[in-house]
């Protein structure tokens, strides 16, 4: 149990600071961030 809370703070971390750059990056231009995410974030679904 431990372990699998050690493992799963840092994703979780990971995770919010991916959206919260998404949102960021989405303020500035949608057409680029979409364009971003399709080149980066496609093999992550």
């Amino acid at each position: 149990t431990f372990n699998r809370r050690t493992i799963a703070t840092p994703c979780n971390f990971f995770f919010g600071l991916f959206l919260y750059l998404f949102v960021q990056f989405k303020r500035f231009s949608d057409v680029r961030t979409h364009s971003l995410l399709f080149h980066m974030g496609c093999p992550l679904g």
